[in-house]
């Protein structure tokens, strides 16, 4: 019976099932269960296939994927004639539900039954077999397809032998590709064991044809290791050693794989002496080289054996996996090796050996030297020197050749092949497979019995050798997929955890460990590429690898083959581009004249526009400090090497091709380019890159901060904190000040010095790569030739009475805290604290300084200015304090008749100077200072100088009208009508229904609603800009924000807009530039306290810098004291967590927190929060070894690339007002659920928990839809937060560091008050042997009752220290019954066997009568505890 004849028949019983009640069972045999049992069989991967040619010859095997182009090869080598025919059944796996089309090219007569129809005409574009497009719910649907090849040259008249067919598809997701291995599956009973082409890999491996007659010629691999040179580069004690095994190393072969080749013989010493002697005097001289061999660093060379490739192919301390074909284990290879060896080996092999397989490594002269000294030292050399003075004997050497002889050692040591060659035969003795017997001069592998019989199977079946598995053994020769992953294999990857824990220097280099993946590499680069790619002809690419691709040294038909071999198995015909139109939202139309194209994509591929350079080297544009983990290839001139079809396909989703993969997919056009048109800016991405020498222009300010100049005009002066570049250096804890008379001080709060002053803009936003930054917009001291090194002047110190000096204590990380600022009608006024230790005593010095405008008209001397005036309190008794003014190349010049000094740049008296009343002094001819002999000091800093103004337009711009969108079927969405200039990260209402909102760029906003209709339509900006604030609490009269360093306590009691004081009421966590350093909360404690996250560290900073990185912290109020006047006391909450950017409070008291999937964590993670416990994530500088903390298991693991990331969480909970005034709650079925922000795949996650026993875990589900049936998605879902009147507000961003669209933001509404929900899933709990669905609305009780439309599969993943984890133990669930509820708002489905620390992946069909919209259809259940019965 045929799988799908067997489908048929179950589809029958099926109906029969559903006919037979539960009370017509009753008493008797349920025949029910047999037709579950049935039901619920297993998927094995890959479509089985019969083949049968022309001949008679026939065979079946399984093939993973259908995508052959034979080119006059037999279709296998078990068939002789290329004239045959084939018929693949088994099952097609759709992820989700939508409109799918499925393609076959051919060039022979084809026939495929899907979905209740059969299609055999070349009916659709370029003469494909096409389906149409086909609505299909998820799960696994029967295929088969039946093909038979073209008739032969000869009969056709043809020049050219064919024999084509490639399974195409595209759906709703996805532009056309290939069917991919993890969509083929077949049925457990219908599967066939086939160990042919185990045993066509070993007659190769074992180079069986060397010595036997054999049915086709199979000697690919070539001779084994040359003779000639034994003297000069083998010890001739290992060979003797090595001859006398009678078993070759059997640690190897309990596994499928050998770690050697070479039999064993079983030689008596003296026989095994005589060969070495035979070798030893028949061996050529080389000649000698001449050089000596250097002294290397063994721990140097360990980190280059581990990093550079070699585990791929080689095994040694523990690092590298035998394989058939590989380069064979080194542990001995000092007892086997003389030192003339390595010298020899390194510079070229084929001197060593002219039947080497190695490729080369380029290693410089160092590195060969350390990876020398380190395999030298895997095994410690003999104690006493041996001196084999048998190798002189020439009658031991003459017994010796004439063992060479008869032993057959020539048949595969020498090139030439071997004069009469053995039978093959299987009939009676098992001959070479076993062990080596000396009785009968046979030679021993010791296979297993299972390898035994492979090889048995493979010669009695092979009829061709050349067949289509030729190239495919040709890759699998070369360790192609040892190093790079490719599908199902992982590659090197697959070992990084091996390798990092045996050189734990290389932890943090894991992403430079391994190789591009090589899925879809045939499609990807044209022919050319993939030769140079293989021969190694070109640069790399990736400079910042370690792992290096070798040079193989591949004759050209070799080459040609390897390259055939990737085309056929991967290749999308260039032709087949027009389909993807079929499925773009936009179709492409008439594309713009390529200057246009030209003119766009030079901004699209900056930070402007999608943020290809954040990553990606374009012409000599190098990204700044991403991570090893996002960088990507230079992609200057890409159609040299890229193919366009691919590319397409690429860009819309590059987790689709190389699971995991970082880079954002781009499905979002940029706004205000070439019309919005996506397909338009993709091709100018395309003709851009492909544009010699192109350049990308340098980013235009995200924003330029500035004050107009115009007394009257600006609302108050402007505080930049976040991180700034001045003179190309970095700060990252700055006090920019923007006076608004366009005057500017800068001052370091980390190293507690002054920069500067100048006139102007205050500074520009940019990007660089990943770290957002203020650029300063002029330079202090204009005119100074300033080195690089110059990181300005001492701000405050100490003097004593006899002139030494003290500097200020860091707090924590800084030199001086920023306690306050204030708004003055004139100026603005800082209050700061300093510490310092004087002989043992700690003492603190408090700081206020006044910053006054100077103005036209102030001063007779000076047309504007700053006037600095400094306060000091608590300086200790026998010192004064010491204000830096500027350095010491400064020109001073006294005027003694005004009292006052006066420091410029030369040639700049009476231009720009900076005036005292007190004599400065220089320091240590460094800089320039004054002593304060009083408790106030007067600085002011003076121009001349015209300075430009910017008065304010008096124009309003209308902003864009709200827009309806569809992302939560039945639920009111709408888009506020608000420009995209902010990017979001918080959003929360004040107790009069205010919103405030921080974004991204630094500044707080408030939204208004001005025409009261219940939705906000003006967004007013705050006035200065903090470190990217991510999140805000408001209170009576003030707002809380976080920002990187600090909880700040923003003042307008005047409700003007102007924050007229900021005050720092918590810090004392540790940060840095990194951008991923972001600081998130504060989310209320419900004791007036207040919890934040804070991001992990896993970068090399100081023992400050990295204080309380991913934790939560609590901040506990507290008393404020002069010391001390923060407001909150900060003690460390939980630990162990990587990216925490989501923390909610339900109302409860329970707290979560979610967290990103990377290294340590192998899901995005949503955790119940328990005081003290770790969750799992180690910070670089806690790292112990493998010790690790006690783990906490998270309440809910959500599978990655399913969810990309999970950021801000919030409850769907109904304000008691709301609930007051509509009588109900407002959420239905998903009251109190939590709700999670996933910002790659635009979507909304919602998910649910259950207690079972003290454990806390739950699902996830789709909210949102991330491809809605017309209207935009949401943009990138960041925060959420529920209003006052209960809806769900969505902050949304794109931000250029992670490509794909150019630092925007939006904010959104989902109004459920006026929703209807269609039916779906509302919620997964467990029960004691299987799961209750509950649904959002009746559903049909025929559908539900049918066991095929319900899947379920289990996984789980291990927590490691390479980035993310694969599935490990899946499997497809056996659901034993299906039991309706009455009401049929649920359903509960009874499962063979539950496992703890599983993630349950439940998929259902449409379960509507009609077909109408059933969302959602899919939840991932994390189980943790089973309930009882």
């Amino acid at each position: 019976m045929t799988f799908l004849r067997r489908l048929s028949n179950l589809s029958g019983l099926l109906f029969v099932l559903i006919l037979l009640s539960s009370d017509e069972l009753h008493g008797q045999v349920d025949p029910r269960q047999a037709i579950l049992d049935e039901l619920a069989e297993d998927y094995l991967p890959g479509l089985l296939g019969t083949y049968k040619d022309s001949l008679g010859n026939s065979f079946t095997r399984i093939d993973r994927r259908l995508s052959f182009d034979w080119k006059g090869q037999t279709a296998d080598s078990r068939l002789k004639s290329t004239e045959f025919e084939a018929t693949w059944e088994g099952l097609l796996f759709f992820q989700s539900v939508g409109q799918y089309q499925l393609y076959l090219e051919s060039d022979g007569k084809v026939e495929v039954e899907f979905g209740g129809y059969s299609y055999s005409e070349s009916r659709g574009p370029l003469g494909l077999v096409e389906t149409g497009s086909i609505e299909m719910q998820f799960g696994w649907h029967p295929i088969r397809i039946r093909y038979q090849s073209p008739q032969q040259p000869e009969a056709t008249g043809k020049s050219q032998p064919e024999g084509k067919i490639k399974l195409y598809w595209q759906g709703p997701s996805f532009k056309l590709e290939p069917v991919g291995a993890q969509f083929l599956f077949h049925a457990t009973p219908e599967t066939i064991q086939d160990h042919y082409k185990r045993g066509e890999e070993l007659a190769h491996a074992l180079r069986c044809a060397r010595c036997h007659q054999t049915p086709a010629v199979q000697d690919s691999l070539g001779p084994a290791p040359s003779l000639q040179h034994f003297r000069d580069y083998i010890q001739p004690d290992w060979l003797t050693q090595r001859l006398q095994e009678t078993e070759v190393n059997q640690a190897a072969t309990q596994s499928s794989n050998h770690s050697q080749r070479m039999p064993s013989y079983g030689f008596s010493r003296e026989e095994a002496q005589a060969l070495t002697a035979f070798l030893f005097q028949n061996s050529k001289n080389p000649k000698p080289g001449g050089e000596l061999l250097e002294q290397g660093d063994v721990e140097a060379g360990k980190q280059i054996f581990a990093s550079v490739g070699c585990i791929a192919c080689h095994q040694a301390d523990s690092l590298g996996e035998p394989g058939l074909f590989d380069g064979g284990q080194l542990k001995e290879i000092s007892l086997k090796r003389k030192d003339d060896f390595w010298l020899q080996w390194f510079k070229d092999p084929s001197l060593v050996n002219p039947h080497h397989r190695m490729p080369q490594v380029e290693l410089s002269k160092e590195e060969e030297a350390n990876v020398i000294a380190y395999l030298k030292s895997l095994e410690p050399p003999r104690s006493t020197l041996v001196f084999d003075e048998y190798v002189f004997n020439e009658e031991l050497g003459a017994k010796g050749k004439r063992l060479y002889e008869v032993s057959g050692c020539a048949n595969c040591h020498e090139a030439k092949p071997a004069e009469k060659k053995l039978p093959l035969t299987f009939d009676h003795v098992a001959g070479c497979l076993e062990s080596a017997d000396r009785s009968l001069n046979r030679p021993g592998y010791t296979l297993t019995e299972m390898d035994a019989r492979a090889l048995q199977e493979f010669f009695t079946k092979v009829k061709s050798s050349n067949s289509d598995t030729t190239q495919a053994l040709l890759v699998k020769q070369n360790n192609c997929f040892q190093c790079h992953a490719r599908n199902e294999l992982p590659g090197i990857a697959g070992q990084l955890d091996q390798i990092t824990a045996s050189v734990s220097e290389l932890d943090a280099l894991k992403p430079a460990l391994t190789p591009p993946s090589l899925n879809g590499v045939g499609d990807k680069l044209n022919d050319q590429a993939l030769l140079s790619a293989i021969s190694r002809k070109e640069s790399p690419r990736r400079p910042w690898l370690h792992v290096r691709m070798p040079q193989f040294g591949f004759a050209d038909t070799k080459m040609r083959e390897l390259v055939d071999w990737f085309v056929e198995k991967d290749r999308v015909p260039d032709a087949f581009i027009q389909l993807h139109a079929s499925i773009d939202s936009t179709p492409v139309g008439e594309l713009p004249e390529l200057e246009e194209l030209h003119q766009a994509g030079s901004r699209l591929v900056t930070t402007d526009g999608f943020g290809c350079t954040s990553c990606h080297q374009v012409g000599s544009v190098i990204p700044p400090k991403a991570p090893l983990n996002a960088k990507g290839p230079d992609l200057s001139m890409l159609n040299t090497r890229i193919r366009k079809v691919w590319f397409n396909r690429w860009v819309s989703n590059p987790a689709r091709i190389v699971p995991r993969m970082e880079m954002p997919s781009v499905q979002l056009a940029v706004r205000g380019v070439l019309d919005n048109h996506l397909p338009s800016q993709l091709e100018a991405i395309w003709e851009t890159l492909n544009k010699a020498d192109f350049e990308p222009p340098t980013p235009g300010a995200i924003r330029i901060a500035r004050q107009s100049g115009i007394a009257g005009a600006d609302p108050g002066v402007k505080m930049i904190t976040d991180v700034v570049y001045h003179r190309d250096v970095q700060y990252i804890k700055p006090a920019l000040i923007g006076l608004r008379n366009r005057h500017n001080l800068l001052f370091d709060m980390e190293d507690g010095t002054f920069l500067g002053w100048w006139q102007g803009d205050i500074a520009r936003q940019r990007t660089k790569g990943k770290v957002w930054l203020w650029e300063t917009a002029g330079e202090s001291w204009s005119g100074l030739p300033l080195g690089n090194d110059y990181r300005g002047v001492p701000d405050i110190q100490l003097m004593s009475s006899q002139g030494k000096l003290v500097e200020p204590r860091s707090i924590g990380q800084f030199k001086t805290s920023l306690d306050r600022w204030t708004q003055l009608d004139d100026g603005l006024q800082i209050e700061q604290r300093y510490q310092f230790e004087i002989d043992g005593v700690t003492h603190w010095v408090h700081v206020t300084q006044i910053l006054q405008e100077i103005w036209s008209g102030d001063l007779e001397s000076a047309r504007a200015g700053i006037e600095r005036t400094i306060n000091f309190a608590g300086i200790p008794e026998g010192y004064q304090a010491m204000i830096g003014l500027a350095p010491a190349s400064l020109e001073l010049r006294e005027d003694e008749e005004q009292g006052r000094s006066m420091l410029a740049v030369a040639g700049q008296h009476g231009n720009r100077w900076l005036q005292t009343t007190g004599s400065p002094v220089q320091v240590q001819q460094a800089y320039y200072a004054v002593i304060a002999d009083q408790p106030q000091v007067t600085l002011q800093f003076l121009s001349n100088l015209e300075v430009d103004r910017f008065p304010p337009l008096d124009v309003e711009i209308t902003p864009p009208a709200p827009t309806d969108l569809k992302v939560v079927p039945g639920v009111t969405s709408t888009r506020l009508p608000f420009f995209d200039e902010f990017m979001p990260t918080g959003i929360q209402w004040d107790e009069d229904g205010t919103l405030w909102i921080t974004s991204l760029k630094g500044r707080v906003w408030r939204a208004v609603d001005t025409d009261k209709d219940g939705m906000e339509d003006r967004l007013h900006a705050g006035l200065h800009e903090l470190a990217a604030p991510y999140g805000v609490q408001p209170g009576k009269d003030f707002i809380d924000v976080v920002n990187k360093y600090a909880l700040l306590r923003l003042f307008d009691r005047d409700r003007d807009g102007v924050y007229e004081q900021v005050q720092t009421v918590a810090a004392g966590w540790g940060h840095t530039a990194d951008y991923h350093d972001w600081t998130v909360g504060p989310v209320s404690d419900g004791k007036g306290g207040y919890y934040i996250t804070t991001a992990c560290q896993q970068d090399d900073r100081s023992v400050a810098a990295a204080k309380w990185r991913g934790r939560i912290l609590h901040l506990k109020p507290r008393k404020p004291t002069k010391d001390n006047p923060y407001l909150f006391d900060v003690e460390v909450h939980t630990s162990g967590h990587r990216f925490p950017m989501g923390l909610a409070r339900n109302s409860a008291g329970q707290l979560f927190v979610s967290d990103n999937q990377g290294n340590y964590n192998p899901y995005n993670e949503i955790n119940y929060v328990l005081p003290g416990k770790h969750y799992g994530f180690i910070n670089k500088l806690e790292r112990m070894g493998d010790t690790r903390p006690a783990l906490t298991p998270p309440a809910i693991d959500m599978p990655h690339p399913w969810t990309r990331s999970v950021n801000g969480i919030c409850f769907l909970e109904t304000p008691q007002a709301a609930r007051n005034f509509h009588g109900r709650n407002l959420f239905g079925p998903f009251e109190g659920h939590l709700v999670g922000c996933e910002y790659d795949t635009r979507r909304l996650i919602r998910m649910s928990f259950q207690q079972v026993g003290k454990t806390i875990q739950g699902a996830a589900y789709p909210l949102t839809l991330d491809q809605p049936d017309g209207g935009e998605p949401l943009l990138g879902p960041l925060a959420v937060a529920v209003s006052p009147r209960g809806e769900l507000y969505v902050a949304s961003i794109r931000d250029s560091g992670w490509g794909g669209a150019n630092n925007i933001g939006t904010l959104a509404k989902l109004d459920f008050a006026r929703s209807e929900l269609p039916p779906g899933i509302a919620e997964v709990t467990v029960q004691s042997s299987g799961f209750r669905i509950s649904f959002t609305a009746p559903v049909d009780a025929a559908r539900a009752a049918l066991l095929e439309n319900y899947s379920i599969q289990s996984a789980t993943r291990v927590s490691t220290t390479s980035y993310g984890g694969a599935d490990r133990e899946r499997r497809t669930d056996r659901i034993t019954s299906v039991e309706v509820a009455n009401d049929r708002m649920s359903v509960v489905l009874k499962v063979e066997a539950l496992r703890v620390g599983f993630v349950y992946d439940i998929r259902l069909r449409n379960l509507t009568a009609d077909g109408g919209v059933f969302f959602p259809a899919e939840a991932y259940y994390t189980l943790r505890t089973i309930p009882a019965e």
